[in-house]
């Protein structure tokens, strides 16, 4: 507000009567007449006493003051009070505001002190105009009340007490937008030669009092007499204190000031303790500003509440204090992400138990806000169900985005998220039920039979992902807070570094909290931390510890709504104790109120707190130890329930409460108010409550006896099933089955141990169904361990079901030593060969994902011989010819039409052998080749005899694939084979094979027959298909598909290529599919030197060399890894020109031959690379011509051979292998027309990158022969093509040809 509104320009006057205006009000400023007389005008009468007149008078336009005695005999005391007032004058510095005094000398006859006139107004008369208006607030009160302590607190620097504070002696001005107070009438001010002094420190507490009682008068207060007794825990010399209570006529008077105004009342009071009161006006300065720099906060009007009246102590849930930095971090890391293209950022914050870890990750959560975003936390606990701490804060973020969103907001969501997860809602929605309601637009998901069907563990990973991809934008930005991942699992790590690490996911801010005291913990997660630090996400790491003692003061000043200094005695004692840890400090400062060291007055209406007894107060240094024994002293029946509730998580239904409390309903109700009231618990939601700490979770559960904690556990289980209704059995199963599963060792009789497994298999079906598979894994082991060899007799079914459904969860978390375990008893118990498969498919995909292929050869031999299918083992390739040519007789006289309308296949084992076979397949294909068309042949005999399953359409397709191989090259029939597998596919709605079957017919397969870029899009849809059903292996194999057939054969733009590669590569090792991570590194790197980057692929993505990568490939026989790494340097280098270290890399490549398994893309293109090496070398007239020439015309053969099976995609190599051909033999004019035969045939099939080729090899064409013009063309248009293909590192090699040339 304008300071000048509360006429402060008044004109000059000490002493102002108030005059009634016309309109009956009191007139603040005197009109002008009475205000300026006119220069040299005789003396004004101002004021007059009994002992002296004030008189005002001009001289040269200045107002001087005169201060005269009026009595007819002066005595000496009275002209020694008017030269004292002139000695403190002129003693105190020219900047302290107190009237300056020229000199003692006579008028009209008198003494009289003559003086500078001081503007402004009275307080008095200041307070009594402020009254009227309504724009007088506090903030603008205590701005005066700064003013007139910065002048006291002047005089006291001085050395001068006032001794005489009211606010008839204060004069209010305003100075460059601020008030500033003068002290008039120095009659009684005293000048003291040393601060030390009893009188001095006397006449300071003096000034305090006074003090207090004109604040008292600005803020409108009235004094009172004792009228109310003090309160309980009020200590007996409060009695004794000269108490007054203070009102406002309106609005009460904010405690923050409350304290400070009655604390003033009591400077110099003997019975106060000294740590309560103030003993300088430096204190009460700083005090009035520290309110004025948050008057929002400060100054907020007080409300007695229940609580207080009843001196109790509470907290808000949100205190914050300290962390400033840090704080600043977090902000700067989100600022990052929205603005720098939304990548995401993980910031770890990691500290000790209770110094704020999640207080300072919340603190994210305004400017989240600010920006539109959401924040969704998610909290580990120990010994609790890990798997749905992600879904659990998923579920609760939809659910508020249900409910507080907009329509419009909602909708666009909603929206992206059926685009992007599709059908994958319905996969989500078991283990994320407000996602159901929040798709309610577009599925029905209410009376959809599909609800609640288990996503496999990489299915949901990836719909997971997906669907916080899709929510996240720019402007609705995502932090993801993970509290205490120090009790996270692998699992739960894992998804975190998916999420991370997802390419899709932008604007999205990950936070991490853990406690540094435990090595394991700190190991485990600085693993993924560094896992997904050398992904390129961005990294910060906060390291926190106990806050300092200012930040302690600040919590203890806010918390008791005491001034800072008033709160610094106790809040040094509480730092001092608690060693500035968070936690610590507020339950200290609970403990305080509760034994009645810390209490409330009414009296006073403030804190008060007994500092030497505090100071004296022996407490434990350890958090949880100190609220431990702090718990031991509540009543029994508190104890009690606490030790039930810690039993219970962090989280739990008071519905879950009362199932476990054992007395009844006014009891429980009794309970949870008084923990409520004490901060144990907090309730966040009409029916659910959570500890205030895990800290204060754990000290409830330190309660227990650590002999006694097994039975109090399986006591607190049985009683809640036994208590539980029907109706909420299955709500509260996991808290009633975990507590049984705790006191687990101490059931003795083979009954209740069954019971039990029984609880422990509903549970883990539970989880199952919602894809927790860690959870399930849990209780279904459990399940298995209390089922003695027994139960394989008495309960025979139940204890199949209970180690089928183990298995299942097991190796689908990768606790492969488990379920090496849980897998011997079916094998050795179950009743028939059939009852022991579910067992034998887990166990293979053991071995398998183990990277045991011949185990997994061997073993699924023996349970293929059991099941009456004969695998040879010494497998030759006359055996496998003979089935192969029993294959082609059964499919004689089969048309596709006969092949799709085979009958279903029925016969359960005749479908288990379909099921070893393929997993046999794919070990097969690594270890033993020779193996693999075998059992091809085996699958697509049996469904052509037996009937056909979902596996019989991949059977098909890899059978395509070996008709088109090099062995036997019948693309016709290889074609109608991938044909039938695709339509196959649809017709048994096989969508699990999506992935297996493009990869091998899109693959392998089409291009021999159709466009290069018709497959492209299915690569992709491969892709989707494959991550979303959980196969991830040929989901990546599909990238790698596309990304291969994009760079060797399409032509599309390597810039965007190189972009989509990119992505490519980050997916395959989010998924550790390391082997398609190579091939897409390498064809990243091809990118890179074709357009002339000097990124180094394999450094960035795998920390590695080519060398490396291509030594250990070599050393582990993966040498299809060898033979793309020798076909990216042989393309490399001819493209580059450097047609020497292509032919070297062709002779390494020989040393890896493909033999006959099928051909990808880039084989074509590389022996289409080897035909135009070979005929240069065989024009070089070198001693080896005859073998280039003729390794030429094999590779010329070929292309004849498959131009006629697509002429699309080989007709321009094959030209341009007989231009080569054409100009080896000098037919020039036959070879310039198959050079523009290649240029064309190119150019109409969208080959950009080969038509570029085909220009140069005419190019050098001509300037072989001479032809220096024609030249200078036609690598001037292969220029142009390098340049539109993307490839800006060629571009530079042709234009410095053209450059020889012009020169």
């Amino acid at each position: 507000m304008d300071l000048s509104t509360l006429s402060l320009s008044k004109p000059p006057t000490e002493y102002v009567t108030a005059a009634p205006s016309p309109n009956g009000a009191v007139a603040l400023i005197p009109s002008i007449t009475a205000a300026h007389p006119p220069s040299d005008s005789p003396p004004r009468l101002v004021h007059k006493s009994d002992r002296t007149a004030i008189y005002c008078v001009r001289e040269n336009g200045i107002d001087k003051g005169i201060k005269v005695l009026v009595s007819g005999n002066h005595t000496e005391d009275q002209i020694l009070r008017l030269v004292r007032e002139q000695s403190v004058s002129n003693f105190l510095p020219l900047h302290v505001r107190g009237r300056h005094v020229v000199d003692v000398r006579g008028f009209k006859g008198a003494p009289a002190l003559h003086f500078e006139w001081a503007k402004g107004v009275a307080l008095d008369e200041w307070i009594r105009n402020a009254a009227s208006r309504s724009d007088v607030d506090d903030a603008v009160r205590l701005r005066v009340a700064i003013a007139i302590v910065e002048t006291l607190n002047d005089f006291h620097k001085s050395h001068v007490s006032y001794q005489n504070l009211h606010c008839s002696n204060i004069i209010l001005d305003t100075f460059e937008g601020s008030y500033v107070a003068t002290f008039i009438d120095l009659t009684a001010a005293t000048i003291y030669t040393t601060s030390s002094s009893k009188s001095w420190v006397k006449a300071v507490n003096k000034d305090l009092r006074d003090l207090g009682n004109v604040l008292k008068e600005l803020f409108g207060c009235e004094r009172q007499g004792d009228t109310d007794a003090p309160v309980r825990n009020d200590r007996l010399d409060s009695n004794k204190r000269a108490k007054t209570q203070m009102y406002r006529k309106e609005d009460d008077l904010p405690m923050f000031l409350v304290s400070l105004i009655s604390t003033l009342g009591l400077s110099g009071d003997i019975f106060a303790s000294v740590t309560e009161t103030y003993s300088n006006t430096r204190d009460v300065l700083y005090d009035l500003q520290y309110i004025a720099k948050n008057p929002s906060a400060y100054l907020r009007p007080f409300v007695l509440d229940e609580a207080t009246k009843n001196n109790r102590l509470t907290f808000r849930h949100d205190m914050f204090y300290g962390r400033q930095s840090e704080k600043c971090m977090l902000i700067h890391a989100l600022n990052s992400v929205i603005e720098l293209g939304g990548q995401p950022m993980l910031t770890m914050i990691s500290g000790s138990p209770g110094a704020g870890k999640t207080s300072l990750a919340e603190q994210i959560k305004k400017p989240l806000d600010d920006e539109g975003g959401y924040l969704i936390r998610g909290k580990f606990e120990q010994n609790s169900p890990q798997d749905f701490v992600i879904f659990n804060a998923i579920d609760a973020f939809f659910s508020q985005l249900h409910n507080d969103s907009d329509p419009q907001f909602k909708s666009e969501v909603s929206r992206r998220i059926h685009t992007s997860v599709g059908s994958g809602v319905r996969m989500l929605i078991k283990s994320i039920p407000s996602l159901g309601v929040f798709m309610e637009e577009y599925f029905n998901l209410r009376s959809e039979n599909t609800v609640g069907v288990a996503a496999s563990e990489q299915r949901w990973k990836y719909l997971l992902c997906k669907l916080i991809a899709a929510t996240a934008r720019k402007e609705s930005p995502i932090a993801i807070l993970l509290d205490d991942l120090q009790w996270a699992d692998e699992d739960s790590l894992d998804v975190l570094r998916l999420m991370v690490t997802d390419p899709d996911i932008k604007y999205c801010i990950f936070l991490g909290t853990y406690r540094d005291n435990d090595a394991n913990s700190c190991n485990r997660i600085r693993k993924v931390v560094d896992s997904i630090h050398d992904r390129s996400v961005s990294l910060m790491s906060i390291k926190i510890g106990p806050i300092e003692k200012e930040s302690v003061n600040a919590l203890v000043a806010e918390l008791l709504c005491l001034p800072p200094r008033l709160s610094q005695p106790l809040s040094t004692v509480v730092h001092s104790k608690t060693g500035g840890v968070v936690l610590f400090v507020l339950k200290f400062l609970k403990s305080l109120n509760v034994e009645g060291l810390l209490w409330f007055s009414l009296t006073s209406r403030r804190w008060e707190f007994d500092t030497s007894k505090i100071r004296r107060k022996e407490i434990s240094t350890d958090v949880v130890t100190y609220m431990t024994n702090r718990m031991t002293r509540l009543p029994n029946e508190i104890q009690s329930g606490l030790k039930f509730a810690a039993c219970l998580g962090t989280k739990f239904s008071t519905e879950t409460l009362r199932l476990a409390f054992p007395e009844n309903d006014s009891d429980l109700k009794e309970f949870i108010r008084f923990v409520i009231d004490g901060g144990f618990l907090r309730e966040i939601s009409a029916d659910l409550l959570m500890w205030g700490h895990d800290q204060i979770q754990q000290a409830a559960y330190e309660l227990i006896p650590q002999d006694k904690r097994e039975s109090f556990h399986l006591l607190l289980g049985t009683r809640m099933y036994l208590r539980a209704p029907s109706d909420s059995l299955d709500r509260n199963l996991f808290p009633m089955v975990c507590n049984m599963n705790a006191g687990i060792r101490l059931i003795q009789s083979r009954e209740q141990k069954y019971e039990v497994a029984k609880l422990n298999f509903q549970a883990g079906e539970k989880a199952l169904s919602s894809s927790a598979f860690s959870t399930a894994g849990r209780f279904l082991v459990a399940a298995v361990n209390l089922l003695d060899e027994q139960s394989w007799v008495d309960h025979y079914e139940f204890t199949l079901k209970v180690h089928d459904a183990a298995g299942v969860a097991l190796y689908a978390v990768g606790d492969f030593t488990t379920l090496k375990t849980v897998m011997l008893k079916p094998v050795m118990r179950a009743r028939c060969f059939e009852d022991k498969l579910n067992t034998y498919h887990n166990m293979v995909r053991f071995l398998s994902s183990s990277g045991r292929m011949k185990e997994v050869i061997v073993k699924c031999s023996s349970i293929l011989a059991q099941l009456g299918e004969i695998i040879p083992e010494d497998m030759n390739q006359e055996i496998c010819d003979e089935e192969a040519e029993r294959v082609k007789e059964a499919l004689v006289p089969l048309s596709e039409k006969d092949l799709l309308s085979l009958p279903v296949l029925t016969d359960q084992r005749k479908m288990a052998i379909m099921m070893f076979l393929n997993h046999a397949v794919a070990s097969a294909y690594v270890v033993k080749p020779i193996l693999t068309p075998y059992l091809v042949f085996r699958m697509i005999r049996l469904s052509i005899e037996h009937g056909l399953c979902n596996i019989s359409s991949f059977a098909f397709g890899l059978y395509g694939s070996w008709l088109v191989s090099g062995y036997n090259s019948d693309f016709d029939r290889g074609y109608r084979m991938g044909r039938v597998a695709t339509d196959l596919m649809r017709k048994l709605r096989a969508d699990e094979f999506i992935p297996r079957v493009y990869t091998t017919v899109y693959g392998f397969i089409n291009f021999w027959k159709e466009p290069y870029q018709a497959s492209l899009g299915k690569h992709i849809e491969a892709y989707e298909s494959g991550a979303l059903s959980g196969d991830m292996e040929f989901a990546v194999s599909s990238l790698c598909q596309y990304a291969n057939s994009a760079l060797f054969a399409s032509g599309l733009n390597l810039q965007k290529l190189e972009v989509n590669v990119k992505l490519y590569i980050k997916r395959s090792l989010q998924s550790s599919q390391i082997m398609a991570s190579k091939m897409l590194v390498t064809i990243h790197e091809i990118i890179c030197i074709l357009t002339g980057s000097n990124e180094d692929s394999y450094s960035v993505f795998l920390q590695t060399t080519e060398d490396q990568v291509f030594t250990d490939a070599r050393e582990n026989h993966q040498f299809s890894v060898c033979r793309y790494i020798l076909n990216k340097c042989k393309y490399v280098a001819f493209i580059g020109g450097d047609m020497n270290a292509a032919a070297h890399m062709f002779e390494m490549g020989l040393d890896y031959p493909l033999g006959s398994n099928g051909k990808m893309v880039h084989i074509a293109v590389s022996f289409f690379v080897d035909g135009l090496i070979a005929f240069f070398f065989a024009r070089k007239q070198r001693a080896d011509k005859m073998r280039w020439e003729k390794i030429g015309e094999s590779v010329l053969k070929l292309f004849q051979k498959w131009t006629k099976t697509c002429h699309w995609n080989f007709s321009n190599k094959l030209y341009l292998l007989e231009a080569e051909r054409h100009f080896l033999d000098e037919e020039d004019a036959a070879a310039m027309a198959k050079y523009h035969e290649s240029i064309q045939s190119a150019q109409q099939h969208r080959f950009i990158h080969e038509e570029a080729i085909a220009c140069e090899r005419l190019a050098w064409f001509h300037l072989a022969r001479g032809r220096s013009g024609e030249a200078l063309q036609t690598f001037t248009e292969a220029k142009n093509c390098y340049k539109e293909w993307g490839a800006l590192g060629i571009v530079g090699r042709i234009e410095r040809v053209i450059q020889q040339i012009i020169s």
